[in-house]
């Protein structure tokens, strides 16, 4: 025994027709059909259109709030990927400038080292001019003392 199929013109099929008929209730594609046979028909059923026009503006208006929020949602999350990104360039902002900033520490140590290096040679120059004067003194006196 074959069971009967209640099609939609959507392409849905119902093995029930109270299931169609509640499915026709929401279907945009039966209710613009049945609209534009109103429309054509010679005795016009003003409160079914009203009725139509309406649903398909509720449908409508439901569309562009799901977009609008959708939307919405995307910008917030391009708007949270722009915000992490602006943090891991400060991040890597901020290292870079610490690395910088012990450079040059370590380039005013070496600085103060190279100064206290020059400062020892010069100790040691004038230590070596003030061991030349003794021995020419020293020199000069062992000439002046006469031999015995």
């Amino acid at each position: 025994m074959e069971k009967k199929s209640f099609d939609c013109q959507c392409g849905k099929k119902f093995a029930h027709a109270p299931s169609l008929c509640v499915h026709r209730k929401k279907c945009t594609v039966y209710l613009k059909d049945k609209a534009s046979r109103i429309c054509n028909n010679t005795t016009p059923n003003p409160n079914l259109n009203i009725k139509l026009v309406v649903q398909e503006q509720e449908e409508d208006n439901n569309s562009n709030r799901r977009i609008i929020a959708l939307e919405n949602q995307l910008k917030f999350t391009d708007l949270e990927m722009e915000n992490t990104n602006l943090k891991l360039e400060l991040k890597d902002k901020d290292l870079e400038l610490e690395n910088q900033l012990k450079l040059k520490d370590l380039e005013m140590e070496n600085l103060k080292l190279n100064l206290q290096l020059k400062d020892k040679e010069i100790e040691n120059m004038n230590l070596k001019l003030e061991l030349k004067d003794f021995e020419i003194k020293l020199l000069t006196k062992l000439q002046q003392v006469p031999e015995i």
